[in-house]
């Protein structure tokens, strides 16, 4: 069932990174590689978030929720293939924007994971103790 889990969230993830990133290419039609931030950012987000509530509801287990949208469809929405590819690629003609894309990938992919993880945490924490 674990494998099942992992492979539908997986297939259902990489199918959304391909329609969300061919809709902002298609929208946006620069040389910087927007979509894969985006979807790099808002993947890491979200894997903030379902962590934090992970925590806050089911201790250390890993559970079905996180195998299925975690591990399956989040593995496969974001991508760090993707993300140095196109680090290496942009910095051979450019290595200021490079270097630049890099950090705003690394940086905030940690920011944004820090920030879902709080926001959960923040508001489990207030829906707890606002009811004592």
């Amino acid at each position: 069932m674990s494998t099942f889990l992992v492979g539908l969230g997986g297939l259902l993830g990489a199918i959304s990174r391909y329609l969300l990133s061919d809709w902002i290419n298609q929208k946006w039609k620069r040389a910087f590689p927007l979509a894969t931030l985006f979807i790099n950012l808002s993947g890491s987000f979200l894997l903030g978030a379902l962590t934090a509530f992970h925590l806050t509801h089911h201790s250390l287990t890993i559970n079905n929720l996180q195998l299925f949208f975690g591990m399956g469809f989040l593995g496969a929405f974001t991508t760090f293939s993707t993300f140095i590819y196109e680090t290496v690629n942009i910095s051979q003609q450019k290595k200021r924007l490079g270097f630049f894309y890099s950090l705003l990938s690394l940086g905030g992919g940690l920011a944004f994971c820090w920030l879902g993880f709080s926001l959960i945490i923040k508001r489990l924490y207030l829906a707890i103790f606002q009811q004592r």
